[in-house]
């Protein structure tokens, strides 16, 4: 039964092969928290696919991956995910990549499950972190950063942050 169970799975963990695992994740700037406690657990030539909110923390986790030696690629059109795959088997380097997808990708963006579907379908594995923030806290960071909502180039910030929460 149980016992049983708690063998079985204490097996397939042991088979996993672990690249890295990584818990609580904190990031801040003076008093702002942009990151709070993230955990991920990236298994041996997994692709982290990171996905969100614009606003949310994903270049910060790219820059943060990067900084432990994985490749990252920022606003990757998804339809593209088999190719980049493709490309670091290639080259050997298909043990630590990191790509961001977020809505600057436009009509593209739809297409994310078409690519990791793909990925799948070639068997590659891949982990998808999807990063999200409150309405309030995206307002603040595009206010800080003095930069406009990807998709409020002539509306308000809580437009575009409804707009991409409606895709998203």
């Amino acid at each position: 039964g149980l016992e049983s169970l708690n063998r079985k799975s204490e097996i397939i963990n042991q088979e996993i092969n672990q690249v890295i695992e990584i818990k609580n994740i904190v990031k801040s700037y003076g008093e702002l928290k942009v990151l709070k406690g993230i955990d991920l657990t990236i298994k041996e030539k997994e692709i982290v696919t990171i996905v969100g909110a614009s606003g949310a923390g994903k270049s910060t986790v790219l820059k943060f991956l990067e900084d432990i030696n994985f490749y990252c690629a920022d606003n990757i059109p998804p339809i593209l995910l088999l190719k980049f795959a493709e490309l670091f088997e290639q080259n050997g380097e298909m043990d630590k990549i990191a790509l961001g997808v977020d809505i600057r990708g436009g009509k593209m963006f739809k297409d994310l499950f078409e690519g990791l579907n793909q990925l799948t379908a070639e068997g590659y594995e891949y982990e998808i972190l999807f990063l999200d923030a409150s309405d309030e806290t995206l307002i603040n960071r595009f206010k800080e950063t003095r930069r406009s909502h990807p998709l409020s180039k002539k509306g308000s910030i809580e437009e575009g942050i409804k707009k991409e929460r409606e895709i998203l």
